[in-house]
């Protein structure tokens, strides 16, 4: 059980960052920079969800990949936004290791 060891090392979600919202032709995209503790042993997916004004669940918007000896990933975002304002972003891994909350924006 390989996937074990990389819970059982304590690997963690250190910080992700997001770059703001930008428009071009395929909607409204951005990346969300996520580092991690140290360096996964195993393959880690990592998950990005966000959180849309007035609602109270979260949906996909991106999703990257870890792979062993990486201590960080960058994971390119897709939002379908009409409004600027800041959107909250839940970032989480596969297996499961804990969440991030982190915020990006779009101006308009």
């Amino acid at each position: 059980m390989r996937f074990r060891q990389d819970l059982d090392s304590g690997l963690r979600i250190a910080f992700a960052q997001a770059t703001p919202l930008f428009s071009d032709f395929m909607g409204k995209g951005a990346a969300v920079n996520v580092h991690f503790n140290g360096a996964a042993t195993t393959t880690v997916y990592v998950d990005v969800a966000a959180q849309y004004p007035g609602s109270t669940s979260w949906t996909g918007v991106g999703m990257g990949r870890l792979d062993p000896g990486q201590r960080d990933v960058q994971v390119r975002i897709k939002m379908d936004v009409k409004e600027p304002g800041q959107f909250p972003l839940k970032v989480s891994t596969r297996p499961y290791s804990g969440s991030y909350i982190t915020m990006t924006s779009y101006r308009g």
